[in-house]
C-alpha cells in the first residue's frame, strides 16, 4: 500500500511543479482569429506592428486570411502592448517607427488600419481587437469645361502627407499628386486624413510646347480651395473611423462646383469665381 502511495506522489509532483513555474518569461502570442477581429472587406496583406511604450516590435506583414485562420505566430513579451495592423501599404514608407508618409508626387496608398492600445499579453494568447478602418479618402473630379476637347491635367495639393500608425492622426508636409484623368474624365486621387481645408485643386490647360509653365505644355488656368467645400460646405469629418470617398463636379462655364459624399443623401452646390 505505502508503495502505490508513494508512486501516485511521484507522478503528482511534475504537474504541481508545472502549475507553479514561473511562467513571466515566456511568450504570449498575438490571437486574431475570433470575433473581436474586423477585416471590413479588407482582403490583402496586413502589417502587425507591436509596441511596448517607445520600443517598436515589427510583427511581420501576413495576409487576412493567415491571421483569420490563425497561422502566424507571432510573439510578444509579456505586459501591455500597443498592437497596430495597418493594410494596403504600398509605395508609402516609414519614418521612424511611427510615421507613414507618402512618397513625393505619390498619392496617398489605399490604406486600412486600426491600433488596439494596452493589450494584455500577461498572458500565452493575447487577443488583439479592431476593425481594419479606411484611412483615405478617393475624390473623383469631373470637369465641365468650354473646350472639352481640350487636354486638362489637374494638380492636388495640402498640407498632410500621410499618418501616425498609433494615433491614426494626420502627419502634416506638403501634398502635391498630378491626375491625367481616365476614360471617364474623371481626375481621381486617393488622400490621406487631412489637418486642415487647405486642400487644393488646380487646372492645367494644354498650350503650345515651348511655353514657360510648371508643367511643361499645359498653362495653369484655375486653382480652388476644395477643401473648404468639403469641411466647411459639407462638414466632412477627416477624424471619422473611416474615410468616404467624395464626387466633386467643377463647372466652368457655369462658374459652380457641386460637391457629394459618397453614401450621404446630399449634394451641395457653390458658386465660384473662375
Amino acid at each position: 500500500m505505502m508503495k502505490r502511495v508513494l508512486y501516485i506522489l511521484l507522478a503528482v509532483l511534475p504537474l504541481v511543479s508545472c502549475v507553479k513555474q514561473d511562467r513571466s518569461d515566456c511568450p504570449c502570442y498575438l490571437l486574431f482569429s475570433h470575433g473581436g477581429f474586423d477585416a471590413a472587406g479588407f482582403d490583402g496583406n496586413v502589417q502587425v506592428d507591436v509596441f511596448d511604450g517607445p520600443a517598436y516590435q515589427d510583427g511581420g506583414s501576413h495576409s487576412v486570411s493567415e491571421l483569420i485562420e490563425d497561422e502566424p505566430d507571432i510573439e510578444v513579451r509579456r505586459g501591455l502592448m500597443d498592437v497596430c495592423c495597418i493594410g494596403g501599404i504600398d509605395r508609402m514608407y516609414r519614418e521612424v517607427d511611427t510615421r507613414l508618409l507618402i512618397t513625393k508626387g505619390e498619392q496617398c496608398d489605399a490604406v486600412y488600419a486600426f491600433c488596439d492600445f494596452l493589450v494584455d499579453t500577461n498572458r500565452e494568447r493575447a487577443q488583439v481587437n479592431g476593425t481594419l478602418n479606411k484611412q483615405f479618402a478617393v475624390i473623383n473630379v469631373t470637369l465641365v469645361m468650354p473646350e472639352p476637347d481640350v487636354r486638362h491635367i489637374l494638380r492636388y495639393t495640402g498640407n498632410s502627407v500621410g499618418f501616425d500608425v498609433r494615433s491614426l492622426k494626420p502627419v502634416g508636409g506638403e501634398f502635391r499628386y498630378l491626375s491625367y484623368g481616365s476614360d471617364d474624365d474623371k481626375y481621381s486621387v486617393r488622400i490621406p486624413r487631412q489637418l486642415d481645408n487647405s486642400l487644393f485643386v488646380e487646372i492645367f490647360r494644354e498650350t503650345v510646347i515651348g511655353v514657360p509653365s510648371e508643367i511643361e505644355g499645359f498653362e495653369k488656368v484655375s486653382s480652388i480651395n476644395i477643401g473648404r467645400f468639403i469641411t466647411d460646405g459639407l462638414g466632412y469629418d477627416w477624424s471619422a473611423e473611416s474615410l468616404s470617398d467624395i464626387d466633386i463636379v467643377i463647372d466652368y462655364v457655369g462658374c459652380t462646383v457641386s460637391v457629394k459624399i459618397k453614401d450621404w443623401n446630399v449634394v451641395r452646390l457653390f458658386t465660384i469665381e473662375i
